[in-house]
């Protein structure tokens, strides 16, 4: 009998592998809309980083 209630444990876990996936995609839900822009953005943030800590010594000013 109690052999039983341990196979439906085992089983249990299954429900657990299901939520994952759905855990994922709520993660990916707010990437997803920036997925398209995340080209515009990501490339804006690594050039505006650049010019106010390398760029100021690298200003033609400097030169």
């Amino acid at each position: 009998m109690r052999s039983t209630l341990h196979r439906p444990e085992p089983t249990t876990p299954d429900v657990d592998p299901d939520p994952p996936p759905p855990g994922h995609d709520d993660p990916v839900d707010p990437p997803v809309p920036e997925g398209l822009p995340q080209g515009d953005p990501p490339s804006h943030p690594p050039p505006m980083r650049m010019p106010g800590g390398n760029g100021a010594p690298r200003l033609p000013h400097e030169h």
